[in-house]
C-alpha cells in the first residue's frame, strides 16, 4: 500500500514531469535577415528562409505573413518531421517601390518556445523616375498674378519613359504643362511649369495631390504634390496673439484688426478661442470693412506656457474661416511694489 505522503507527491508532480518528457518541435532557422541589395523599379528577387526541426514531435509552419505590398510568402513545408527540415519562400516585386526598403516577414510555428520566426527584409530600389524638388512649395501666391513654379521630372539614364499627362487631385487649384528635354549633363526627363488658378483655398496652406502618367507597363502612375497658400483676402493686423509673460494673477490684452484685402465690407459670424481662460469682445468700424477684436486672458491659477488656437469665421466666399496662433507664458513672478 502507498503511503499517503507519497501518493500527494505523485499526484503534484505527476503532470509535471509527464509534461517535460512529453516530446515537443523545436524550431532553428537560418537566413532571417535578406538584404537583396540594390535593384531597379520592376525588378523581381526571392529569398527562402529555411526552418529545421531540432525537437521529437512534428512542426507546424502555421502561416507566413508579410507587412508590404512589395512581399509574398509562401510555406512550402507546412509540416517537418523530427531531425528534418523545410522552407518558407520570400518573393519581393519592386514595381510599385522606390528608396530604401526596410520590412517584415513573421513566420508561425507551433514551437511553444519559439512561436514566431521575425525575417527582416531590407535592400534599395531605384526609381524610374524622380522629382526635385521632391515637394514644390510655390508659397504665398495671388492667383491672379502669380509666376509659375518649376519642377523637373528626371528619368533614370538609360531609360525612355514617355510622360502622358498630369492629373491634378483637386480640381480648379493647379495648371500644370509639361516639355520634355534630351541628355544635359547626364541626365533628360520632362521640366514641369505649375501655376496656382482661383479656385485654390484663400489663406490656408495645403498639398494639392498630382497623379503623373506614363506609358509603361512597370510604373503606369507616380504620385507628387505641390504646397501652396492663396493670398487670404482677410487680413490681420498679427499673425500670432502674443501675450507675452503674465504674472500670477494678471490679465493681458490684445487687440487684433481685421480688414478685408480688397477693402469690402464683411461680417464676423462667430470667434472663438480653444482656451476657456480667453474672453473675445468685437466692434465694427469702417463701415464693416474693418472689426476690432479684444481677447483676455488671465493668469490666474495658471503656470507654464499656454499654446492655444484663435478661429476666425467670416461669410467672405473666398475664405470663410482664419486661424491664428496663440501663446502666452503665465505665472512669472509679479513684479515688487
Amino acid at each position: 500500500m502507498i503511503p499517503t505522503r507519497a501518493l500527494i507527491l505523485v499526484l503534484l508532480l505527476g503532470p509535471a514531469l509527464a509534461a517535460q518528457e512529453s516530446p515537443r518541435a523545436r524550431v532553428e532557422a537560418a537566413d532571417l535577415l535578406w538584404n537583396f541589395g540594390e535593384k531597379e523599379q520592376g525588378d523581381h528577387d526571392q529569398h527562402r528562409v529555411v526552418i529545421h526541426n531540432d525537437g521529437k514531435a512534428p512542426l507546424t509552419i502555421q502561416f507566413a505573413k508579410v507587412t508590404c505590398g512589395c512581399l509574398s510568402a509562401t510555406v512550402e513545408t507546412p509540416s517537418i518531421e523530427p531531425g528534418g527540415k523545410g522552407q518558407v519562400l520570400i518573393v519581393l516585386d519592386a514595381s510599385r517601390q522606390q528608396g530604401e526598403i526596410r520590412k517584415m516577414v513573421f513566420i508561425g510555428t507551433n514551437d511553444p518556445a519559439r512561436p514566431r520566426i521575425d525575417v527582416n527584409v531590407q535592400g534599395l530600389v531605384h526609381a524610374r523616375a524622380r522629382l526635385e524638388p521632391e515637394l514644390l512649395d510655390l508659397g504665398v501666391v495671388d492667383p491672379a498674378t502669380a509666376a509659375p513654379g518649376t519642377q523637373t521630372l528626371l528619368i533614370r539614364e538609360g531609360l525612355e519613359l514617355e510622360l502622358l499627362g498630369v492629373d491634378v487631385g483637386l480640381p480648379n487649384t493647379l495648371e500644370i504643362s509639361f516639355q520634355p528635354f534630351g541628355e544635359t549633363k547626364g541626365r533628360h526627363g520632362y521640366e514641369l511649369r505649375v501655376k496656382a488658378l482661383p479656385g485654390l483655398p484663400r489663406g490656408q496652406k495645403i498639398n494639392v495631390p498630382i497623379q503623373f502618367r506614363f506609358k509603361d507597363e512597370v510604373m503606369p502612375r507616380m504620385a507628387g504634390a505641390v504646397a501652396v497658400e492663396a493670398l487670404g483676402l482677410l487680413m490681420p493686423s498679427s499673425t500670432t496673439i502674443a501675450f507675452g509673460s503674465l504674472a500670477e494673477g494678471e490679465t493681458g490684452e490684445v487687440t487684433l484688426g481685421l480688414e478685408h484685402r480688397e477693402g469690402k465690407p464683411f461680417k464676423l459670424v462667430s470667434l472663438r478661442a480653444l482656451d476657456p481662460a480667453i474672453t473675445i469682445e468685437a466692434r465694427t468700424e469702417i463701415a464693416a470693412a474693418k472689426h476690432l477684436v479684444k481677447l483676455k486672458l488671465s493668469g490666474k491659477g495658471r503656470l507654464g506656457s499656454l499654446t492655444s488656437r484663435f478661429y476666425v469665421v467670416t461669410d467672405i466666399p473666398e475664405q470663410r474661416m482664419l486661424t491664428l496662433p496663440i501663446t502666452a507664458t503665465l505665472g512669472k513672478p509679479a513684479p515688487p511694489r
